[in-house]
């Protein structure tokens, strides 16, 4: 789950979010998924670090 998050959503989420709003909070809750990404994962936050963007994991 982590790698599909990390690998495919950041990317759709990243390429569609205006600009302008890039210092905005993006949410990204986890309904009825199998397994959760924890909040505090340390490679998740690392490949947010690289992003630019603000992004919080919730469930």
């Amino acid at each position: 789950m982590r790698s599909y998050l990390i690998s495919k959503v950041l990317h759709v989420i990243i390429s569609c979010w205006p600009q302008e709003d890039a210092h905005n909070t993006i949410w990204i809750q986890q309904d009825n998924t199998p397994s959760h990404v924890r909040v505090d994962d340390p490679q998740f936050a690392h490949a947010v670090a690289q992003t630019g963007f603000d992004f919080c994991l919730m469930y």
